[in-house]
């Protein structure tokens, strides 16, 4: 049996009392033995089976920033090199509000800082926001993220003419909020309609009917706007605040599970 399965086998009988509902919450590191250890298992188990394309992706999953088995390899321990180590991070509950948002708000949720590895030293998080952990309540409606990937999730929503979707980058920690409502769009529409009925207007046409109308005089044409020569109405676009609640990855780490590859 190769390190590999061993290992697996291992970590399984672990997991039988040990449910892990969040995988971004875990995180490996690997000692350097251990590691090349494991990308030998297909070589192991009969390695002509498989092409060299199907090998690589296979090794690489071992490297940092990889996934292994669902969870993210953090780092490879060249001092304990036939350990491997399941690190948990803790949580953290987390509220902002964004104020005014018309069309479009982008806001960093949460900035990573390196954390005390157990081991010693310090270590980076991929994550900075948990899964499915973010939501968002505007005067109308509440959205909740739904994962695409790993490292990304998205929102949705449609109501009383107003729509609003979004993503947020659990990696980064970013969130991108988008509103359109159905008083924006059209006002927006007219809003250039005017811009370029501006653009459009000679300055010497402006002038000249200002200072041509009966008992005009120069008090009365310095009072009077480009709007009102050119009879613009006010338009007034709406917005709307949202408050934000989220999930984030903070210290302490701590290691709920070791092994030890044979020699």
């Amino acid at each position: 049996m190769s390190a590999y399965s061993s290992f697996v086998m291992e970590f399984d009988n672990w997991k039988s009392s040990n449910e892990i509902k969040d995988n971004g919450r875990y995180g490996w590191k690997l000692g350097s033995n251990a590691q090349a250890q494991f990308k030998k298992h297909l070589d192991d188990e009969g390695g002509v089976l498989f092409d060299a394309t199907v090998k690589q992706r296979f090794v690489s999953m071992f490297d940092k920033n990889q996934s292994m088995m669902g969870i993210n390899v953090l780092g490879i321990d060249t001092v304990n090199k036939n350990k491997v180590y399941l690190y948990k991070i803790s949580e953290g509950q987390n509220h902002v509000t964004i104020n005014d948002v018309k069309f479009l708000a982008e806001k960093e949720l949460f900035s990573k800082k390196l954390l005390k590895d157990p081991m010693g030293g310090y270590i980076s998080w991929k994550y900075a926001i948990k899964e499915k952990s973010v939501t968002l309540k505007d005067s109308k409606n509440s959205y909740t993220d739904s994962a695409d990937d790993e490292e990304k999730g998205s929102f949705l929503g449609n109501d009383n003419g107003i729509s609003v979707w979004g993503n947020v980058n659990y990696v980064n920690g970013k969130l991108t909020i988008h509103r359109l409502s159905n008083n924006n769009a059209n006002n927006a529409s007219k809003l250039e309609e005017q811009y370029e009925k501006v653009l459009s207007t000679n300055i010497s046409s402006l002038t000249s009917s200002s200072s041509s109308g009966s008992g005009s005089s120069s008090s009365s044409s310095s009072s009077s706007t480009v709007g009102q020569m050119l009879n613009l109405n006010k338009i007034t676009l709406d917005k709307d605040n949202f408050d934000v609640t989220y999930t984030t990855y903070i210290a302490p780490l701590t290691i709920v599970w070791e092994y030890t590859i044979s020699e």
